[in-house]
């Protein structure tokens, strides 16, 4: 027998599959039931988290020159754009 070795996801699509994967596992929670304090983390936690993905999209998309080529885009703003 063989064992083939499976392709892996590059880890910031690893990543990102299961961060997706928790927040939808969510969508059904109402957060009418927290505490103030709980609310305050929530938001404080949300916060920080929206900013660490800013700044994995802004580095992505710096580096997708070559996507927008392979999609036929004249630069990575057209390719944004469409």
């Amino acid at each position: 027998m063989v064992a083939q070795l499976l392709p892996q996801p590059h880890p910031i699509l690893a990543c990102l599959d299961q961060a997706a994967e928790l927040v939808h596992g969510v969508r059904d929670v109402q957060p009418l039931f927290m505490t103030p304090a709980e609310k305050t983390a929530a938001v404080e936690k949300l916060a920080r988290l929206e900013a660490m993905t800013a700044e994995l999209n802004l580095r992505v998309v710096a580096a997708a020159g070559d996507a927008a080529h392979e999609a036929g885009a004249r630069d990575t703003g057209g390719w944004l754009a469409s």
